[in-house]
């Protein structure tokens, strides 16, 4: 082949690998804004429902049930057709779902509809963050964090669009179906420059690991995504309510939750260019160093400001976790993608439902300081020990 050949077909593929990236970014944000749009009228939906905040509570744990279902299923769905069939056939399923939280009427129809989100958004998940490994594989630089963030400006830009659609009373029913539309119409533009084939992670001494090895791994993964999202979680249901009730800042509350957000906004689009300055580990061992300050000034002190400042270096921190996360479990020898990034998902699943319960009845039994050091202690300790297993077997 001539030189100019060479360079025609490194060109080539260096375009395909940033219009892969670019269809991941696409994907990250409109899957976060899809979720994210309805969520600010979930009060609308709990009258329309004639529900109480018991029963919309029970109701909205369909969606963590059929997530854990997805989570279990999905390795086994990917393995067998791929990340790029599975993310065009989830989406658009996606598309078709979520319009239907605006039409049941009954709450039972509520939970089932959220039960099937939870299975597809779970699949959609892992097949897009499949895809978005592979397009960081083919660029060669880290771009997890910012494809994280790019859901979470997604997110945060569908509760904009929720808020300002009550807020304007906008009918809810045609707002999702706009979304959906909007949603279907970006799956089809970018569905073209995904990966076709899923690349597979070999050991690189050429030993088959054994069944009993990768059972550690697919546990500790488990655990570190229940770990993970215990501490992405509190903050984030948790913390406008520990402003209100410890702090005594009213109205103002819900700014400790966006504090929260902020620093994980800040954290992942600023993660990438941290990590390939000081590596992935050291980044690793910084971020866990904020995790632990941010919590520490948020229990410690009496102090609104130095509160909201101690949950804003805490999102920092915590921003590039699960890229990080994601990106092992896709990546273990033995593994295909979808039977790794599941067994996290199985954890994330669980931790999430678990701490939801779990700080609720330490807060009603001593109050919300302490439900924040049990549960952070417990899943630090989790995280650190189970990011060990990981990263000595991957």
């Amino acid at each position: 082949m001539t030189p100019q050949g060479t360079s025609a077909r490194r060109l080539g593929q260096g375009t395909s690998a940033r219009r892969l990236a670019l269809s991941a970014g696409v994907l990250f944000f409109v899957n976060g804004a899809a979720y994210g749009n309805w969520i600010p009228r979930l009060p609308e939906i709990k009258d329309h429902l004639n529900v109480t905040n018991s029963g919309l509570g029970v109701a909205l744990l369909g969606g963590g049930l059929g997530g854990l279902i997805g989570s279990l299923a999905v390795g086994a769905i990917m393995s067998r057709i791929g990340s790029r069939r599975l993310v065009l056939i989830t989406v658009y399923v996606l598309a078709l779902l979520m319009p239907l939280v605006a039409f049941v009427s009954q709450a039972w129809m509520f939970l089932v509809v959220l039960s099937f989100i939870g299975l597809f958004d779970v699949c959609a998940d892992v097949a897009i963050n499949a895809q978005g490994v592979i397009a960081q594989e083919q660029i060669g630089r880290s771009i997890m964090n910012r494809l994280h963030g790019m859901w979470s400006l997604g997110f945060a830009s569908g509760t904009v669009v929720g808020s300002l659609g009550a807020g304007l009373e906008v009918d809810l029913r045609l707002q999702v179906l706009l979304v959906a539309a909007a949603l279907m119409t970006a799956v089809g533009i970018v569905g073209r420059w995904l990966a076709k084939t899923d690349p597979s992670h070999h050991d690189d001494s050429g030993s088959v690991p054994s069944s009993r090895h990768l059972g550690v791994i697919a546990l500790a993964l488990a655990v570190v995504g229940a770990a993970a999202i215990a501490l992405e979680g509190m903050p984030n249901e948790w913390g406008a309510l520990l402003m209100r009730d410890e702090f005594g800042i009213g109205s103002w509350a819900g700014f400790g939750t966006v504090a929260f957000g902020l620093g994980m906004l800040l954290g992942r689009f600023t993660g990438d260019f941290v990590q390939d300055r000081i590596g992935s580990d050291k980044m690793f061992q910084l971020a866990i160093v904020l995790i632990l300050v941010g919590f520490a000034a948020v229990i410690a002190t009496s102090q609104p400001w130095l509160a909201l400042l101690g949950l804003f270096v805490s999102g920092v921190g915590q921003a590039v976790i699960f890229p990080r996360l994601y990106l092992f479990a896709a990546r273990v020898p033995g593994l295909s993608a979808g039977a790794g990034l599941g067994a996290l998902m199985v954890g994330l699943r669980i931790g999430g439902m678990a701490t939801t319960v779990s700080v609720g009845a330490l807060a009603d039994t001593y109050d919300l300081r302490v439900a924040w050091i049990v549960v952070a202690v417990v899943s630090l300790a989790l995280l650190l020990g189970s990011n060990a297993v990981i990263s000595r077997r991957v």
